[in-house]
């Protein structure tokens, strides 16, 4: 099944100009889950978690409509203030210690 899946998307992104393992290597970082003794729901429950985690529904929610590249610059330094105001407060906790 897997091996079907690789050729179809090899046959498509053939005519991008894409080699063969470009197309492998994108397909060994989806993520995967293994349905064991046919329980769907837990193997579903798991790929939603590793989804979430890995950040995939917050992208797919980000590419559902166009951002303006204005939009854009301020999201990302909104969250690159976040980021640096978390690592200032994680270091002060760390200083009066």
């Amino acid at each position: 099944m897997a091996a079907d899946l690789v050729r179809e998307a090899d046959s498509a992104d053939a005519g991008r100009g894409r080699h063969a393992t470009e197309v492998a290597k994108l397909w060994a970082f989806m993520s995967r889950v293994t349905v064991v003794d046919n329980q769907v729901d837990a193997a579903l429950k798991q790929l939603k978690k590793l989804l979430a985690r890995d950040g995939a529904f917050g992208e797919m929610k980000r590419r559902a409509h166009y951002e303006k590249p204005s939009v854009k610059r301020k999201r990302k330094a909104a969250a690159a203030r976040k980021r640096r105001r978390r690592a200032l407060a994680r270091a002060r906790g760390r200083d009066t210690e």
